[in-house]
């Protein structure tokens, strides 16, 4: 049968002619009585569970990282209800997840589209990639701070700073006032901060001002920040300038060191991760909806070394910018990456005076749950404008 048949079937096919579903090893079917059928990956359909345990409606995140989904992803039964137009699936472990029809002929219609081999087809093994610009992750943040009172005074330590961020992804300025207007001129003496629906320089709560798990006191795992933007924010800096309780403990982790593993351990998922678009999103009804699709892993073409990691299992959109041939094997490529991600991060906690800037291109972050006020300031400087601080100062060369 044509593409053009199966489109134009799909169509103006009747959601009432549903049989009965069934599962396979790895995937779900959904016949219907004019001969076609509808087929789903069960690890995809897990992932895309529309309960509020699984997709905050608050926030319209996602809840389950992908190291968990493959022991979440076996499944007890699979029912099909006519009248209300779904597909109910209990799993093992009885959780239940109901689709709606509409949303998965949708999702199936735009599979049609995608073209098998929309991404370059490149042999990785013509490439030698440079990791020369990946330096060992310091285990103890802390180490390579420079003092609040130097850095505002001395280019020699803002350049101290600026070297480390270069190096290892990450710098820290210590024994800095703990309030806002101070923050504002530490972040000034590197560069203007970009504004965003964030604003500036921006300070929050746990009280959800924006529709994202970081305004509020829940474990948040680890991520870039803004990948749901065309281009990422290129630095961006925290200061806990208030907390009184327990928890909120941040995790680091160095993408770049990631990327470099993987090329030399598991080369195809690495050729997966770096060729396949990932969609990301940030919805807040009636703001913003801001969307984008890229690859994870992006080397420069004039260099050929790792130039930007973008990954959050939170704002993962839903995945329908991947071909259906290659499901499986990208969810074993993205179940072993969240499992790397999760193994080792580096924890440091971020107490009034200690002013932390985060390469974003490259540095993934996350915070154990906390309890009681925490009191934050941020801000995001442009990848372009911190990196010239850094070529004026001679870091960069």
């Amino acid at each position: 049968m044509s593409l053009f048949t199966r489109k134009y079937l799909w169509r103006y096919s009747k959601l009432s002619s549903i049989s009965k579903a069934f599962s396979t090893a790895d995937t779900v079917k959904i016949p219907f009585l004019t001969g076609l059928s509808l087929e789903f990956h069960t690890i995809w359909l897990r992932h895309h569970c529309p309960c509020e345990n699984c997709f905050n409606p608050k926030t319209f995140q996602k809840m389950v990282i992908p190291s968990k989904l493959p022991d979440l992803s076996v499944i007890k039964d699979v029912e099909t209800n006519s009248s209300l137009n779904s597909v109910q699936i209990t799993w093992m472990d009885d959780h239940k997840s109901t689709f709606d029809m509409n949303w998965l002929q949708k999702v199936n219609t735009k599979w049609l589209k995608i073209p098998e081999n929309y991404f370059l087809k490149e042999d990785d093994d013509q490439y030698k990639y440079n990791f020369t610009n990946i330096h060992p992750f310091p285990s103890d943040p802390l180490q390579n701070a420079v003092n609040y009172d130097d850095f505002m005074s001395s280019d020699h330590s803002l350049a101290e700073l600026l070297g480390n961020i270069v190096k290892h992804g990450f710098g820290i300025v210590q024994n800095a006032p703990p309030d806002f207007n101070s923050t504002k001129e530490v972040v000034l003496r590197i560069s203007h901060p970009q504004n965003t629906i964030y604003g500036d320089f921006s300070q929050w709560t746990s009280n959800l001002a924006h529709a994202d798990t970081a305004y509020t006191s829940e474990y948040v795992h680890l991520h870039t920040d803004t990948s749901y933007f065309s281009e990422p924010m290129g630095l961006q800096m925290f200061h806990c300038l208030k907390h009184e309780g327990t928890g909120g403990m941040n995790s680091l982790v160095d993408g770049f060191a990631i990327v470099k593993k993987f090329h030399e351990n598991f080369p195809g998922e690495h050729s997966l991760l770096k060729k396949v678009f990932i969609p990301s999103q940030f919805l807040d009804v009636g703001k913003h909806h801001f969307y984008t699709a890229d690859v994870t892993f992006k080397y420069s073409l004039l260099t050929r070394s790792i130039e930007r990691f973008r990954y959050n299992p939170h704002d993962m959109a839903t995945l329908d910018t991947i071909p259906f041939n290659l499901i499986a094997p990208f969810y074993t490529s993205l179940v072993r990456l969240s499992d790397e991600v999760e193994s080792s991060p580096v924890w440091v906690k971020l107490s009034p005076g200690v002013v932390i800037f985060l390469d974003n291109w490259r540095v993934l972050h996350g915070r154990s749950e906390f309890t009681g006020f925490r009191h934050l300031c941020g801000a995001y400087i442009g990848r372009s404008d911190w990196l010239s601080k850094a070529r004026v100062l001679g870091v960069v060369k």
